[in-house]
């Protein structure tokens, strides 16, 4: 018996200890979103569970500017402090991926990452990726019927680990999955919702293609979701035979305000890089070869500019600093354009607490929600000083605009669950022949109430009136 409760709790991904005592006992009909401990690699059945029920999470309030730091590593080494005190810190660490068998959790799931982030004032909003992989999406995409293990499983981590939220990574998708992949979307930020849990999606910026670009619906996320983060980087991708930019200042600012015109600026956050690339180019005379990257640390890019200031250019239309030099064999040195050469070039376009404060300065002047940086351990220290002064009141009449548009949604929802209820009402009173094949139980708990669905194989009245409902039991996955 006791092997049988340890099971059930491992399946929810609760603490048995901490919450039985804590939580009134409850049987129900639950979903397994764990695949693996349901022996099974294919379908994920329901059921029978009795333990404590999920509780609904107290709704965490997000004040902006949001200043969002992307985690992709979950470093062991965590922020200090709360470096930018205005609005809602937020860390994403990368800790899930969808697979075509359920959610894949990280290795690196913990509870000391998560008490120590928000013991300093952040909030962690665990990223969730596609892998990039538009074949096993496009099977996830395609398959309706398994999207709740999706959804319950993010919503019993969340529960369990104390996330308030997540971020939707999926990138490289088939153009003609677009629509799947709109309704998968608004399915996972309705359900994680009714969790008052927060979701955010990512997306590029504006281009032709097809994977990376034309398969979001950019309008219809802006409905669904809390947050879109429009990633505002990437500009010269790492790929291009031709170097250039990462994240130039009219380039950003051409995309930022694309995209005012399909998501409200209260709902959009700026990414920006905490990166940029160093090209390495073969050069005779006037000719230039294919480029090749690497990408280079904010920190490193500092030492560079430290070292090479005197012959750095800063370029006023892009709004960032330039630098070429000569590369033999990894040593540096002195390029001279009026001179001919015949060799590796070196060129960077840096991204600095100068480049960045251009960019920062959109988040005001258009009245975004705030910024997303991707990521953590690039930066310098000196940026947060620069974050910090640019979101410095940034979003007052954003912040009063977006509490408006929400308090307004929120109430058109309320109108149409209303609805929904009284139409359920009609519908039970028409098919009440048939009601013995099912029991819904509602019960309160931290003033939110939870609706349970019992299955009622069949039942048996004794003497005194009282109905017994006896369930079918389930037999336990082998070991």
């Amino acid at each position: 018996m006791k092997h049988l409760h340890f099971m059930k709790h491992m399946v929810l991904g609760i603490s048995a200890c901490s919450l039985f005592a804590s939580y009134q006992i409850v049987e129900a009909t639950i979903h397994i979103p764990f695949p693996a401990l349901s022996n099974t690699t294919t379908a994920v059945e329901s059921t029978q569970y009795m333990g404590p029920m999920l509780f609904v999470p107290k709704k965490q309030e997000v004040t902006l500017p949001i200043t969002m730091v992307f985690d992709p590593i979950v470093s062991d080494t965590a922020y200090e402090k709360k470096y930018v005190q205005q609005g809602t810190s937020i860390m994403s660490p990368s800790l899930f991926e969808l697979d075509t068998t359920g959610l894949k959790p990280s290795s690196k799931l913990s509870y000391e990452y998560v008490n120590g982030y928000k013991e300093k004032g952040y909030r962690v909003w665990p990223l969730i990726t596609n892998q990039f992989d538009p074949d096993m999406t496009s099977q996830i995409l395609n398959n309706e019927s398994q999207w709740e293990r999706y959804k319950q499983g993010l919503i019993n981590y969340a529960v369990e680990y104390g996330y308030d939220g997540y971020n939707f990574d999926f990138e490289n998708v088939h153009y003609k999955d677009k629509e799947q992949l709109t309704k998968f979307v608004d399915f996972l930020a309705k359900g994680l919702r009714d969790y008052n849990l927060h979701s955010s999606i990512d997306v590029t910026g504006y281009s032709n293609s097809e994977n990376w670009s034309l398969v979001y619906d950019r309008k219809s996320y802006a409905d669904s979701v809390d947050y879109v983060v429009l990633m505002a980087y990437d500009e010269t991708w790492a790929s291009s035979d031709t170097p250039g930019p990462v994240a130039s200042y009219p380039w950003v600012r051409s995309h930022a305000e694309q995209m005012l015109s399909e998501v409200p600026a209260s709902k959009l956050v700026l990414g920006i890089p905490f990166y940029m690339r160093e090209w390495s180019v073969p050069v005779k005379s006037s000719w230039e070869g294919k480029a090749k990257s690497k990408t280079l640390a904010m920190t490193r890019a500092l030492d560079l500019e430290r070292e090479y200031r005197d012959v750095m250019r800063w370029d006023n239309h892009l709004k960032g600093n330039y630098l070429t030099l000569t590369n033999k064999n990894g040593v540096y040195g002195i390029y001279d354009e009026k001179k001919p050469y015949e060799g590796t070039l070196t060129k960077i376009w840096f991204e600095d607490p100068q480049s960045l404060s251009y960019k920062l300065g959109l988040v005001k002047e258009l009245q975004l929600a705030g910024v997303a940086a991707w990521r953590k351990g690039f930066e310098a220290s000196d940026v947060w000083p620069v974050l910090s002064f640019a979101l410095d009141d940034a979003n007052t009449n954003s912040t009063k605009k977006g509490k408006a548009i929400s308090d307004k949604k929120d109430h058109k929802k309320e109108v149409k669950k209303q609805e929904k209820k009284k139409d359920k009402k009609k519908d039970k009173k028409k098919k009440s022949k048939h009601t013995d094949t099912s029991e819904v139980t509602k019960i309160s708990k931290d003033g939110k109430e939870i609706v349970l669905q019992f299955k009622k194989m069949h039942k048996d009245t004794d003497e005194t009136g009282v109905v017994t409902v006896t369930k079918e039991k389930k037999s336990l996955p082998k070991d």
